[in-house]
């Protein structure tokens, strides 16, 4: 039976868990199975890594610790703005609350609103997983000869 290899299409059927049984990604309320290329950098590596040598219709747990998955925190990862700096629209955003704040390159990078006081606002830019390792239950589905657009 053929197994999967780096650059192959796939698709798979999935859940990902917290160690507290939270289920923090999957696709079971997806109307189709995820699709991607192994080796692509489309989802996480370690998420690819561990595909690699599935047959179709096999079915795999594992556990990716953080560096694997969204990485470490970083609690330097922060960064606080004075409203007189920022457009007024911004100003009633609350904790919690998810920004794209914009470099000066044009890339775009999510962040949790983690403080708001009457002066400032403070950006969490770390990834909501980043610091937890995840538990997998992996279903290759199929191996795809020509991926869907």
């Amino acid at each position: 039976m053929t197994q999967v290899k780096n650059k192959d299409w796939v698709k798979i059927s999935y859940t990902g868990q917290l160690d507290s049984g939270e289920v923090v990604d999957s696709t079971e309320n997806m109307e189709e199975a995820l699709q991607f290329q192994v080796g692509e950098g489309q989802v996480i590596e370690g998420f690819e890594n561990a595909v690699i040598g599935m047959t179709p219709g096999e079915t795999k747990s594992f556990r990716l610790e953080p560096d694997a998955a969204y990485g470490d925190r970083d609690e330097e990862a922060r960064l606080t703005f004075r409203k007189a700096d920022i457009p007024e629209e911004i100003h009633d955003v609350e904790t919690g609350h998810i920004v794209t704040l914009v470099n000066d390159k044009n890339d775009q990078m999510p962040g949790r609103v983690v403080e708001v006081d009457p002066e400032s606002i403070t950006v969490d830019l770390n990834h909501p997983l980043a610091g937890h390792p995840i538990n997998f239950e992996v279903e290759l589905v199929e191996i795809v000869e020509e991926p869907a657009e």
